[in-house]
């Protein structure tokens, strides 16, 4: 059962303006749930490392880039089957974007996309993308 509690806050600069809002959310997961949190962050942070770490070596071989997907090493380590897929992918979509944009050092918090020229802030995305997956996982 999904408990939360949601509260608005106004924007503190401007009264006048209702423009920005923020929302805190605040669950309480059961025993089960905050298992099932605990193994899906563990196998991201493993196949996010593993899926690295195969690509550096294979472009130190090769000097190409590799592509690999979550799919691919869940007959070597069963446990991934555990796991939502879309964590997984998650994951990849996080390395591939780690790659694009390897100049850019982790003290520069916004960037402008490259491809589409939308300008992105790290904290924020991060953010967003935390609270999606815990919501979807509460409601699933």
């Amino acid at each position: 059962m999904f408990c939360g509690i949601i509260q608005s806050v106004k924007n503190q600069e401007r009264t006048d303006y209702m423009g920005n809002k923020a929302y805190k959310f605040r669950i309480y997961p059961n025993a089960e749930q905050t298992v099932m949190f605990a193994k899906t962050f563990g196998c991201v942070r493993f196949i996010y490392n593993r899926m690295l770490g195969d690509k550096i070596a294979y472009y130190k071989e090769n000097e190409k880039d590799l592509s690999c997907y979550p799919s691919q090493y869940k007959s070597e380590f069963p446990f991934l089957k555990e796991v939502d897929s879309l964590a997984l992918v998650g994951a990849q979509n996080n390395l591939k974007t780690a790659y694009k944009n390897d100049a850019l050092d982790l003290s520069v918090r916004e960037w402008t996309c490259p491809t589409c020229g939308a300008v992105h802030n790290r904290d924020v995305n991060a953010a967003v993308n935390i609270r999606n997956e815990a919501v979807r996982m509460m409601t699933a």
